[in-house]
């Protein structure tokens, strides 16, 4: 994991801390899957910190003012509803002490395993958590941050407005990112990295308006296996990009049925080391083994300078520590009125095919059907 990685992530050794107590509905001590109901007015944080594993904390509608961290295995986080009538999460003004705190910076909420301070080295994941039914707004790191875990589910929920991503995950295996809304977020909308078998589904989602830094819709970077499908992705500075950073194969994803459409912002460079983004719809950076079929791409134009381009890009990561591209698929695709060309491949690699896409120019040419 690169430094500024590590710095992203959180390098804090305390687990979170209650301030105030919540209204719970169980006995004093509860038997594992009881729920804790938390009334608008008292503290979430409370009642995650009160819940043993199989427990569900359940939060009536209202705006809590708090940052949330999950550290225990097999917890239910249950909102009301991602609207603004739902259980709206902003931040506090003296936020809770966080595991997943830095520089100052606040996630809305994080679930994450244990890991050595200052280091990448992991301890036991986190297991079996769900996050959903919230809006998350206003926070300044992540709205919704996933680390070291296993087998989690973020569903439902809205992340918006964040200073960096809406919904990020790291090191962690058999996510799930279905029917969420990602939006105006300074970085990006989802982003999945440094997974060697992510196993993710990332499903359903409405990712748009995310800008700043890079302004990625859904970005994959050095994780390997999962799918991307049926999510609406417009407006970013780029629709969906998967991006192998590092000498290690990335491999096993396929990206089906999606509508990326109109992602014409501008953006600065991705942090971490990457070129401004502007304009492209599906980028292939590095990958191997990466199905992009049944895709509508559409309107993505750059309106900065960028030199990742193209409605549909397959091209060498080597610039960014990765590799050529291998043995990707290209096929069945609607791509058409992205600039400066519908179908875009760089050459390099091997195997690479593209077969029976709907478009209108390709570089090389002939490649459209």
């Amino acid at each position: 994991m690169s430094p500024k990685l590590t710095r992203l992530l959180a390098v804090g050794a305390g687990m979170a801390a209650a301030t105030s107590a919540a209204a719970v509905v169980s006995a004093p001590a509860p038997a594992a899957g009881s729920t804790y109901r938390v009334a608008h007015g008292h503290s979430i944080q409370a009642a995650i910190d009160r819940a043993r594993p199989g427990d569900t904390v359940l939060v009536d509608a209202g705006v809590y003012q708090e940052n949330l961290t999950i550290t225990k295995s097999r917890i239910t986080l249950r909102g009301a509803g991602d609207g603004a009538r739902g259980s709206v999460l902003e931040p506090a003004a003296t936020p809770h002490p966080s595991i997943c705190s830095e520089f100052g910076e606040v996630n809305g909420i994080c679930v994450t395993g244990r890991f050595k301070k200052g280091t990448d080295i992991l301890g036991k994941p986190i297991t079996d958590t769900t996050v959903t039914g919230f809006l998350v707004r206003h926070f300044t790191r992540m709205g919704i941050l996933v680390y070291n875990a296993r087998n989690t589910a973020i569903e439902h929920d809205r992340a918006s407005h964040t200073r960096h991503y809406g919904i990020v995950g790291f090191s962690l295996s058999r996510l799930r990112v279905v029917d969420n809304i990602s939006d105006a977020n300074g970085q990006g909308g989802i982003h999945v990295g440094d997974a060697e078998n992510a196993q993710a589904l990332i499903s359903g989602n409405s990712v748009y308006a995310n800008h700043g830094s890079g302004g990625i819709g859904i970005y994959i970077r050095s994780a390997s296996r999962g799918v991307v499908r049926n999510n609406h992705v417009e407006g970013n500075c780029a629709g969906v990009l998967l991006a192998n950073t590092d000498p290690t194969r990335m491999t096993g994803w396929t990206l089906a049925n999606n509508t990326v459409h109109d992602n014409t912002g501008a953006c600065s460079e991705v942090e971490g080391g990457g070129p401004p983004l502007s304009g492209l719809g599906i980028g292939l950076l590095g990958t191997d083994r990466a199905i992009v079929r049944n895709n509508r791409v559409t309107a993505n134009q750059p309106t900065g300078t960028s030199p990742l381009f193209g409605g549909i890009l397959v091209a060498s990561s080597r610039a960014f520590g990765g590799l050529d591209p291998t043995r990707n698929i290209v096929r069945d695709n609607r791509i058409k009125g992205n600039a400066p060309d519908d179908l875009v491949y760089d050459g390099s690699g091997s195997h690479d095919r593209f077969v029976n896409n709907t478009c209108r120019t390709s570089i090389p040419g002939g490649s459209c059907r």
